[in-house]
C-alpha cells in the first residue's frame, strides 16, 4: 500500500462514523470498528452473510437509491429481533436509534451509521419536559403570560384570561404588553399608574427583575378593581438581551379588599378618636365643629364641607364651613354668613333634615328638587348630607361636597358613624362651656359642676373601656370557628358557660377532635344547622343541648352564620349563645301550672253553668210562691208584713237576675260562636236597636266615627257595645242630657275602641274594680243592675285576646276602652 492507501485506511479504521462497503449486490466487503460496534457485531465474518437488502428500509427505497444515488433515513435497531429471527447474534441487547446514510459509489454502496440513541432520548425527555411545563402552565390559578422579543403577548394561561376579564386568547395574543388601554391600571393607593411605572415596561427598561408589584385592575364594564401581585422577569439570550420577558399575576383581590376595609374602619376609628381628642382642647364649639369637619373631609376626600343645626323657627343656622369651603367662595365675608344664617330648608340638603335620612347625590344639576346657589357660591359638583341626631329628633346636618368621582354607600356609612360622635363631641363642648360659664358667674356651685363633669368624664372613659373590651366581657358566649368545627377564638362566658377553666382550655379541648364531638349531645344536628344557616345567608338561630367540661348537660340559644372565607378561603362562621336552661324548665313548669289553670277554668265555669242553671227552678218556686203572698195578703196585714213581703219578692227578683247573669258570664267561653269577619258598625247597630227604649226614655245623643272590618264573634261584639253604652245610659247625670261617641284607631297590631260619655264617672280607684263579677259602686235601690255586665265586657274581650279598661273623672265622664287584634287567629 502507498502512502495514500495507508492514510485512506487510517481514516476508515479511525472514523466515529460507522462506514460498511458493499457491492453492487449487496454483500458486504468490508466494515470499520465503529460499525460493528454500533451494530453489536463481534466479528465481521459473522455479518458477512448479511446482506445489504435484508433491511427492510433499505430494501423499500431501493429505486430511489439506485435513481438519486443516495437515501438518509432513522430507525430503530432492535438487537433482540435480530438475533430471534436469525440474521446474526448481536453482543447487544435492547433497542437503539440509528441514523442511516447510504450512497452509490461508482459500482459498490456506501452505508454510514451513527448511533443517535441517547439524543433521541434527550429529545423525548424534552418533549414530555415541555408537555408537563404546559400542563402546569395551564392548570396554574395564577396568571402567566410570555412577551416575545418584540413586546407582544406570545402565550397566555387561562388564568391570566380570567383575572383580565378576556374571552378568547386573539384578543391579546400579538398585542403589544405596553398597550393597556382597554384597562384602568392603579397603584396601591388606588391612583392611575403611570405606563412606565407598569412592571412589564419597568422590567424590559432595566433589564432585571420586576417582583410583586402591587397593583389594581378594572376589566371592561367592571365596577370593582381586581388587585393582583405582578411579577415581570426578563429571560436574556446568548448577547445578554432580552429575549423574552416572562409575567406573573397572582390575584389577591379578597385579601386587599379586607386589608382596605381593616384600613377604612381603622381610619373612621382613628378619626372618631380625633374629634373626642382634640374636641377636649378646643376652646369654642365653632372649633370642635371644624375638627369634625376637617376629620369628614378627609375621610371622604371632599373639597369642602358644612355642618348646620336647625334653629327654633325650623330654619337652619350654619354653625361652622371649612376652610377650603371659605376659600371656595368669591363673596365678602360678612355677606357670606348673612346667607348662611335662618336659611329656608330645601332643595337635595334640605331632604336630609326633613327627612331625617343621609342623601348621595353625585348629579346635582339633575335632582328633582335642585335650587339655584348663590351668587358667589363654590359649585357643587356632589354631594353628601347626613342628619345630626338627638335620639329620634334631627338637629342638623353634616353636608360634604366635590368628592372626585362621587360619593358611595362606604362614605355615608362612614360619616353617619362619625356624626354620632359629632353630636357626642358637639354636645359635650356646649355642657363644657356652659360648665365655664357657671363658673365664672356661680363660684357657689364650682365643686357641684365639677363633680357633674368628672362623672361625665368618667362614663365617656367607661363607655370606651366597654366598648373595647365588649368582646372579653359580653354577658353571653362569643365564638369564631372554621366550617369543620374547630374554634378559632371564644371569650370567656363561653368558656363559663360550658364548665372551662378559661376560653384556652376550651379551644384545646374541642379542636383535638370537632366541637360536634366535644360539646354537642347530638353531633349529628351540626351538619343539619350548618346547611340551613348556609343557604338562608343570614342568623340561623337555634335550641340545642350541650355537654359542659363536668358532664353536665344544658340547653342553649344558639345564633350563627356565615361570616366569609379567611385569607386562604377557608369558610369561617361567628355566633353567640346564651344558657337557657333555667327558662326551658320555668318554661316546662309554666307550661303545667297554665293546664292545670286551664282544667280548673273549664272545672268552674262547667260547676257556674250547672249550679246557675240549677238553681233557677227552685227561685222559680220561691218567687212564684212570694208573689202569691204579695197579691193575697198585701195590705191585709200589718205595714211591718206588706214590707217584709215587698223585701222576698225584690230578692227573689234580683238573685234570678244574678243567677241569669252568672249563667251569661259562664256562656261566654263555652256558648260563642266561631269568629268571622264582619263590619263592626253592623254590631254597633244590633245593639242600638237592642237600647232603642233606653235611648229614647233618657233623650240620649249617639254618635260614632268609621268602624273597621274586624275578625271576631259578631254576636259577643254586640253585647260588648250593648253593655258599655248601655252602662252609659244608665250612669247618666241629672239634668244633662247624656252625650255617648263611639270611636275606633288602629294601633300596633290591634283595633282600640272607645265609647266615652259625659255621665258621673267614677273614682280612679275603683277603674280596676268595676271589671269584677257582682261589684257594684253604689246602693242596690240607687242604679238598678246586677254588677256583672262590665264583668262580662272582659270576659268576651279576654277571649279575643284584647284588652279593656276605664279612662274618667267624676262629675266630668267615663271613656271605655277595649281592643281587638287586627290578626286573624
Amino acid at each position: 500500500m502507498n502512502k495514500k492507501d495507508n492514510i485512506f485506511k487510517e481514516i476508515f479504521d479511525k472514523s466515529p462514523i460507522g462506514i460498511f462497503c458493499y457491492d453492487k449486490k449487496g454483500n458486504l466487503i468490508d466494515a470499520n470498528p465503529t460499525a460493528l460496534k454500533i451494530a453489536g457485531i463481534d466479528s465481521i465474518d459473522d455479518f458477512k452473510k448479511v446482506n445489504l437488502f435484508d433491511n427492510p428500509h433499505i430494501a423499500s427505497r431501493k429505486v430511489e437509491l439506485l435513481e438519486n444515488g443516495l437515501i438518509n433515513f432513522q430507525s430503530q435497531l432492535n438487537y433482540d429481533n435480530i438475533k430471534n429471527k436469525g440474521f446474526y447474534v448481536p453482543v447487544k441487547s435492547g433497542i437503539a436509534f440509528i441514523d442511516w446514510s447510504v450512497s452509490v459509489a461508482d459500482s459498490s454502496f456506501l452505508v454510514q451509521i451513527q448511533d443517535i440513541t441517547e439524543s433521541k432520548e434527550a429529545e423525548n425527555t424534552l418533549k414530555e419536559s415541555e408537555a408537563q411545563f404546559k400542563v402546569l402552565i395551564q392548570n396554574l390559578q395564577s396568571g402567566i403570560a410570555l412577551i416575545d422579543e418584540g413586546g407582544k403577548f406570545a402565550v397566555v394561561n387561562p388564568s391570566f384570561m380570567r383575572i383580565f376579564g378576556l374571552d378568547k386568547e386573539s384578543d391579546i395574543l400579538n398585542v403589544n404588553s405596553q398597550d393597556w388601554s382597554r384597562w384602568e391600571v392603579y397603584n396601591e393607593n388606588s391612583k392611575l399608574l403611570h405606563v412606565n411605572e407598569h412592571p412589564v415596561r419597568k422590567a424590559a427598561i432595566a433589564g432585571k427583575p420586576v417582583m410583586n408589584q402591587l397593583v389594581g385592575v378594572r376589566n371592561p364594564g367592571a365596577n370593582r378593581l381586581t388587585w393582583m401581585l405582578v411579577s415581570a422577569e426578563p429571560l436574556l439570550n446568548e448577547n445578554n438581551r432580552n429575549n423574552m420577558i416572562i409575567c406573573t399575576y397572582y390575584d389577591i383581590t379578597e385579601s386587599k379588599n379586607s386589608e382596605m376595609q381593616i384600613n377604612r374602619q381603622n381610619k373612621l376609628l382613628n378619626g372618631i378618636n380625633k374629634v373626642f381628642k382634640e374636641s377636649l382642647t378646643c376652646e369654642t364649639v365653632e372649633n370642635v365643629v371644624e375638627k369634625c369637619l376637617e376629620v369628614a373631609e378627609e375621610l371622604t376626600d371632599s373639597d369642602f364641607s358644612f355642618i348646620g343645626e336647625v334653629n327654633e323657627n325650623g330654619r337652619l343656622d350654619d354653625l361652622a364651613i371649612s376652610p377650603p369651603g371659605w376659600d371656595a367662595c368669591t363673596t365678602n365675608l360678612e355677606k357670606s354668613r348673612e346667607l348662611i344664617s335662618n336659611m329656608e330648608i330645601v332643595s337635595y340638603w334640605g331632604r336630609t333634615v326633613t327627612e331625617g335620612k343621609s342623601q348621595i347625590v353625585n348629579d346635582p344639576d339633575s335632582d328633582p328638587d335642585r335650587r339655584g346657589i348663590p351668587e358667589g357660591h363654590p359649585p357643587i359638583k356632589s354631594f353628601l348630607g347626613v342628619p345630626l341626631k338627638q335620639g329620634n329628633r334631627t338637629i342638623g346636618l353634616i353636608a360634604l361636597a366635590n368628592k372626585e368621582g362621587g360619593y358611595t354607600e362606604q362614605d355615608k356609612n362612614n360619616i353617619e358613624t362619625l356624626s354620632v360622635a359629632f353630636v357626642e363631641a358637639l354636645k359635650r363642648k356646649q355642657a363644657e362651656i356652659e360648665l365655664k360659664y357657671t363658673l365664672d358667674h356661680l363660684e357657689e356651685q364650682v365643686k357641684e359642676r365639677t363633680l357633674e363633669l368628672e362623672e361625665a368624664y368618667k362614663i365617656l372613659k367607661e363607655k370606651e373601656i366597654k366598648y373595647r373590651s365588649l368582646y372579653e366581657n359580653a354577658p353571653v358566649g362569643i365564638f369564631h370557628s372554621t366550617l369543620d368545627g374547630k374554634y378559632i377564638d371564644v371569650n370567656p362566658e363561653l368558656a363559663r358557660l360550658l364548665g372551662y377553666d378559661s376560653p384556652e382550655d376550651l379551644i384545646s379541648t374541642v379542636n383535638k377532635t370537632s366541637i360536634a364531638d366535644v360539646i354537642y349531645v347530638n353531633k349529628n344536628l351540626r351538619p343539619g344547622f350548618l346547611e340551613s344557616a348556609l343557604k338562608a345567608k343570614a342568623w340561623f338561630k337555634t335550641e340545642n343541648r350541650y355537654r359542659r367540661k363536668d358532664g353536665e348537660i344544658i340547653i342553649g340559644d344558639l345564633s350563627f352564620r356565615d361570616l366569609g372565607n379567611d385569607n386562604d378561603g377557608n369558610p369561617l362562621l361567628e355566633g353567640f349563645m346564651t344558657d337557657i336552661t333555667t327558662r326551658k324548665k320555668s318554661e316546662e313548669k309554666l307550661k303545667e301550672i297554665i293546664e292545670e289553670l286551664e282544667r280548673s277554668n273549664n272545672e268552674l265555669e262547667s260547676f257556674a253553668y250547672i249550679t246557675s242553671h240549677d238553681l233557677q227552678e227552685p227561685l222559680r218556686t220561691i218567687a212564684s210562691y212570694a208573689q202569691l203572698i204579695e197579691r193575697r195578703y198585701k195590705d191585709k196585714l200589718d205595714p211591718d208584713a206588706d214590707e217584709f213581703i215587698e223585701f222576698m219578692v225584690d230578692g227573689s227578683r234580683r238573685m234570678k237576675q244574678m243567677i241569669q247573669g252568672l249563667l251569661d258570664y259562664s256562656r261566654v267561653g263555652t256558648r260563642g260562636h266561631e269568629f268571622t269577619e264582619f263590619e263592626s258598625e253592623d254590631a254597633l247597630n244590633y245593639a242600638l236597636s237592642n237600647l232603642g227604649t233606653a235611648i229614647s226614655k233618657a233623650d240620649a245623643e249617639i254618635t260614632s266615627d268609621e268602624l273597621p272590618v274586624t275578625f271576631a264573634d259578631k254576636d259577643q261584639m254586640v253585647r260588648v257595645f250593648q253593655n258599655l253604652i248601655g252602662n252609659a245610659l244608665k250612669f247618666h247625670r241629672e239634668g244633662l242630657k247624656p252625650k255617648i261617641h263611639i270611636s275606633a284607631r288602629k294601633e300596633d297590631g290591634e283595633y282600640i275602641f272607645s265609647i266615652s260619655d259625659n255621665g258621673i264617672g267614677l273614682e280612679e280607684q275603683y277603674s280596676n274594680q268595676i271589671f269584677e263579677v257582682f261589684k257594684r259602686l253604689h246602693a242596690i235601690g240607687e242604679y238598678h243592675g246586677t254588677g256583672i255586665g262590665l264583668a262580662i265586657v272582659k270576659r268576651i274581650i279576654d277571649r279575643h285576646g284584647g284588652r279593656v279598661w276605664v279612662e274618667s273623672e267624676p262629675c266630668v265622664g267615663s271613656t271605655f276602652y277595649f281592643t281587638i287584634p287586627t290578626e286573624k287567629k
